[in-house]
This record gives C-alpha cells, structure tokens and sequence, in this order.
C-alpha cells in the first residue's frame, strides 16, 4: 500500500496494511488489526499511541464496509 508517513511528509513509501503491536510473538497477527472505526480509535489502547505519535496519508481511491444482515455480511461502499 502506498502511503506518505508523517515523519517524511514529501516522499511516499510502500507498506504491509496491518498492525503488528510491540507484544506480538507472530507478525501476521497483524492481518487481523486493519480497521480501526474513528469514533473509538482514540480509546482503544491499541490504536491511541499510534493516533498520537506515528499517522500517515494513505493514498487510496475507494473503501468499503461490512454490514451485518441477519446471518450474512454485505459490502457496502
């Protein structure tokens, strides 16, 4: 994924989406720490430092969303 970090906000860099916290013994837990909603980011201890200290641009041209129907998950967006 291409994205312009903070600390070098004029050149654009390529990185693994996904979050692999300090405490993890296996870095493809970070496959399951990708979204993260923006009215809770700032409370979860997980995402706060990170909101804080270490934001970047991502460069993307669409999004979606999972929405729960009953049983089944429909994409929105």
């Amino acid at each position: 994924m291409l994205v312009i970090p903070q600390e070098s906000p004029h050149e654009a860099r390529f990185y693994h989406w996904g979050l692999v916290p300090v405490w993890a013994k296996d870095p493809r837990i970070g496959s399951h720490l990708i979204n993260a909603r923006s009215e809770t980011v700032a409370e979860k201890p997980i995402f706060k430092r990170l909101l804080q200290k270490h934001r970047c641009l991502v460069l993307a041209d669409g999004f979606y969303e999972w929405d729960t129907k009953g049983p089944k998950k429909l994409r929105i967006g």
